[in-house]
């Protein structure tokens, strides 16, 4: 009786391996620094996600980010404010400030655009994460100096902080201050979640010497 050897091909195994784990940590670095501080919240009970709570700035975010069109500073003032959704009517525009060098990460949509998903100062534009009807375009924020017919926007096309007169068009996102009460629909595997996984499915991969008696 003989005993005979079947070898998988290790360089080409390797090869695959070297592959796979290079997704596992490209999977990793997006999960871990893109959607760090965001969690989806479902505000109206309906099981789908309305709005995202960051856990950097502790605020809420309502996903759809151009809920009400384009509109002048003032109406979009006054149209977060008056928004009611399921049992919360206490939104407003994010916060801004009078900082225009560089990424000024120090206000509320800047802080979106760069820290949580990742986009880089001068654009494109190439994540907008979970939202929805995000437009390459200019977004209000709440600042504006005393007497001053300008107010602070964020230009979601290029990550440049400016301003413009206040009767001009902009784009509008509703933030409110804390977390909201709800269920989450989604959650964003954790990293060790993910590096388990991960080396389970290596295991798997793992050449193995089959014997034929």
């Amino acid at each position: 009786m003989q005993s005979h050897f079947l070898r998988v091909s290790f360089p080409a195994a390797l090869r695959k391996i070297q592959t796979f784990l290079s997704a596992c940590f490209i999977s990793l670095f997006l999960v871990t620094s893109v959607h760090a501080g965001l969690v989806s919240r479902d505000i109206d009970g309906d099981l789908t996600t309305d709005a995202y709570y960051d856990t950097d700035r502790n605020i809420t975010w309502l996903r759809n980010a151009n809920l009400n069109g384009a509109m002048n500073w003032t109406t979009a003032s006054d149209w977060a404010a008056n928004l009611s959704i399921g049992a919360y009517s206490d939104w407003r525009l994010p916060s801004g400030d009078s900082c225009h060098l560089g990424p000024c990460t120090t206000n509320d949509l800047s802080h979106l655009w760069y820290e949580e998903l990742g986009n880089v100062e001068g654009g494109p534009m190439t994540n907008v994460g979970g939202f929805l009807n995000v437009q390459a375009g200019a977004y209000w924020t709440d600042f504006r100096p005393p007497l001053s017919s300008f107010a602070s926007e964020v230009h979601f096309g290029n990550g440049d902080v400016g301003s413009l007169p206040i009767l001009n068009l902009g784009y509008a996102m509703a933030i409110r201050d804390g977390d909201v009460a709800g269920v989450t629909p989604t959650q964003v595997p954790e990293p060790q979640s993910l590096f388990l996984v991960s080396i389970a499915l290596l295991a798997m991969l793992i050449p193995k010497k089959v014997r034929r008696i």
